[in-house]
């Protein structure tokens, strides 16, 4: 690779073809491994959510066991138009079967005698506040490793 001048005294990188596909290649796959850490890392941290989702018990719940199983991660991508956008990753638990779980979720009072605590998912995201963005990180950087990218 070498230096070259364009227009104005700004400089560049001229390189050699596979080097320029490399990079291309590299630029064209980070958003998608960034969008792919952040859903991995949110599926990590769902299933931590879940293990502590608290199992209902009849008659008061008609369906046993149905928040744990309803936990999901939605992704998201929210474009400017330009090419560039917002990316997301939302957990989330619930459904029209599981109403019965809100006043469940929102009373640290009521027991559970089945398993699982009251703010299962908020307890989760607190405790992993300080690392989820490095692990996203990590994950990004060994997605980078795996296309052959020195980082």
């Amino acid at each position: 690779m070498s230096l070259k001048e364009w227009g104005g005294g700004t400089y560049g990188l001229e390189g050699d073809e596979a080097v320029d596909a490399r990079l291309l290649a590299v630029a064209e796959a980070f958003p998608g491994l960034v969008a792919q850490a952040l859903v991995d890392e949110a599926t990590f941290e769902m299933e931590d959510a879940r293990a502590k989702a608290p199992i209902g018990a009849s008659p008061h719940d008609p369906h046993p066991g149905k928040l744990r199983e309803s936990g999901r991660v939605l992704p998201s991508v929210d474009s400017d138009g330009m090419g560039a956008g917002e990316l997301s990753a939302t957990i989330a638990f619930g459904g029209s079967d599981v109403m019965q779980a809100i006043p469940q979720h929102q009373k640290p009072s009521y027991q559970h005698p089945q398993g699982g605590e009251a703010f299962y998912l908020i307890g989760t995201l607190e405790n992993a506040k300080g690392v989820m963005l490095g692990n996203v990180a990590a994950r990004v950087e060994q997605g980078l490793v795996n296309l052959g990218a020195t980082v």
